[in-house]
């Protein structure tokens, strides 16, 4: 059985057409719904990144495992160890529990470099860090070391494949051109409103509405520079729709490379993500530092062979 797990950052379900979003930025995760099983009442264990995949590789909830925040003493990661050759200890981590098995975990990420957490690379039989951007690479980057890994490795048997993308977590860095697909579909959404953001520019702190997005705006022509109004407030939300487009691409472009090698149907295909993201909710803007539904319930598909 060869497993393949999408890992989205920053990934909200509401904004995939599979579960009811009206703006086309998922073709390729909507096909994949289609032929398999879409969860609604999913959510992660804990967030925002460096918990959410600690609780996700070690199995256990961060008050438990250590990791409760993304720096200081609230990311310093607890496990037991067991003995050399001896049997795993009850806390294992999931590449060696996946390893004990029988099967060969690979992944793709720049997680590990993102966070400083070295013990995320503990067990896999290959972990690729895809070059040195830390999160701030593209989905083409890190396809540019996936699909070569794939023509030559597709047809192992046994594997989990972990493919880490990052484009969806502001900063939002793809081609302007990405956005021209929705110029017909416009934002839809009625909250917030003028009046609700209007309340929001007394909410102080960081990512507010207040220009926390990017120093200099002329790098990223996609993202506003704070959101004042709605018209902001819509070219944000593009901006989001058209990074999950983009990563959606790229998805596509793995899923067309396993069917090159023959071996697409009989794959076990997952999409999730590691939280999501707010969009005025408890007046955070294009990030997920608050506790809410919108972070917390996160998407879950999966694609079983037959």
């Amino acid at each position: 059985m060869r497993i393949i797990y999408f890992d989205i950052d920053c990934l909200r379900p509401d904004h995939l057409g599979c579960y009811g979003y009206d703006r086309p930025t998922s073709p390729t995760i909507d096909s994949i719904a289609a032929d398999g099983i879409r969860f609604d009442n999913y959510f992660c264990a804990s967030s925002p990144c460096l918990p959410s995949r600690t609780c996700l590789v070690s199995g256990r909830f961060g008050i438990r495992n250590g990791v409760l925040s993304n720096h200081s003493g609230g990311a310093r990661f607890q496990i037991e160890t067991g003995h050399y050759g001896g049997p795993l200890p009850p806390n294992e981590m999931f590449p060696r529990v996946m390893k004990a098995h029988g099967y060969d975990p690979i992944c793709f990420s720049n997680f590990a470099d993102r966070h400083y957490a070295m013990w995320f690379m503990c067990g896999w039989s290959e972990y690729h860090t895809p070059n040195l951007k830390c999160g701030a690479e593209t989905a083409e980057e890190v396809n540019d070391k996936v699909i070569p890994w794939l023509r030559n490795n597709a047809k192992r048997e046994n594997y989990y494949l972990h493919i880490n993308y990052w484009d969806t977590h502001r900063i939002y860095k793809m081609d302007p051109c990405w956005s021209e697909r929705f110029e017909n579909h416009p934002v839809t959404q009625q909250w917030p409103d003028d009046a609700a953001i209007q309340e929001h520019q007394s909410v102080t702190g960081p990512f507010t509405a207040h220009g926390q997005f990017v120093d200099d705006k002329s790098l990223v022509p996609l993202m506003p520079g704070a959101i004042n109004n709605r018209k902001d407030f819509d070219k944000m939300i593009t901006a989001y729709d058209s990074s999950i487009a983009y990563v959606d691409h790229h998805m596509k472009r793995v899923l067309d490379e396993l069917d090159r090698q023959g071996v697409l149907d009989d794959a076990v295909i997952v999409i999730s993500g590691d939280h999501g993201d707010a969009f005025g909710e408890q007046g955070i803007y294009s990030d997920h530092v608050n506790v809410s539904n919108c972070i917390h319930n996160i998407p879950l598909i999966i694609r079983w062979p037959g």
